[in-house]
């Protein structure tokens, strides 16, 4: 990889006139064979039926494709459970290859962990 945040991805949500807006970022990891796109929960809190979530192709913004969870519900996170703010999606092959060309994950290697814990337990991952 050239440079970590070449795995950070713009995502955007579509709002009720279908217009785009930046909510948040991703970023795309590799483990193994998958593709995983990583963020924070509160970004997809307002996904549902009429809302979805978009990123830059190759030639226009595309919907996020692949199964998808999430670690603490919408309206029930809190200060005190804000560690619990990750969601995440296992990306479809097909959905990876429309990607713009200039994204490139973050791989299984290239992933560090830091071994330390401060008071609060609050993790932070970067791309």
């Amino acid at each position: 990889m050239a440079h970590a945040y070449d795995a950070v991805i713009p995502l955007f949500l579509t709002d009720d006139s279908h217009d785009a807006c930046l909510i948040g970022s991703g970023v795309l990891v590799l483990i193994e064979a998958d593709y995983f796109l990583l963020t924070a929960a509160r970004v997809t809190d307002h996904l549902d039926g009429h809302r979805f979530l978009l990123i830059p192709g190759e030639d226009r913004m595309i919907q996020v494709a692949g199964g998808f969870a999430q670690l603490g519900r919408a309206g029930e996170r809190d200060e005190k459970a804000s560690s619990l703010d990750i969601a995440y999606y296992h990306l479809e092959r097909s959905f990876v290859k429309r990607l713009a060309n200039h994204y490139h994950p973050i791989a299984k290697p290239e992933i560090g962990m830091l071994n330390q814990v401060l008071d609060g337990d609050l993790y932070t991952l970067a791309g």
